[in-house]
């Protein structure tokens, strides 16, 4: 079974980080930055018009612009029709964790073992499976 870690970065400056594994030697970070990686770009040029970090992870999430998915302030996710990667996992047989993801609800993913949303916009109760 292949096995695929997803780390989300929020409003990260890479170029920093770069200079500081260079800096200090710090060889696991090193290891991380050649990784394989993606960047991703949106349609979205204006704040509070579909721009804002909130409204682009459920993009992410989901795979939908935000014309589609209609979000455009915390806690509009509940609200979403589409589903998230890890409901999409889930539905394949695919377990998950989600550990922080800005604006999220685990919807229905029974093989997501965990799911922690970012502090400050809970819709669910956090849960661990044993």
């Amino acid at each position: 079974m292949k096995k695929l870690t997803l780390i989300e970065l929020n409003e990260f400056n890479t170029d920093l980080l770069k200079l500081a594994v260079e800096t200090h030697q710090l060889v696991t970070l090193s290891k991380l930055l050649q990784m394989q990686h993606s960047q991703l770009f949106c349609n979205e040029k204006v704040e509070h018009s579909g721009l804002d970090p909130w409204v682009q992870w459920v993009s992410i999430h989901t795979g939908k612009p935000a014309t589609q998915h209609g979000v455009l302030r915390l806690g509009d996710v509940p609200g979403v029709k589409h589903r998230q990667l890890w409901e999409i996992l889930s539905q394949n047989d695919v377990s998950s964790g989600v550990w922080g993801a800005m604006n999220s609800s685990k919807g229905v993913a029974e093989n997501c073992r965990f799911f922690y949303q970012t502090r400050g916009h809970f819709q669910n109760k956090h849960f661990l499976l044993t």
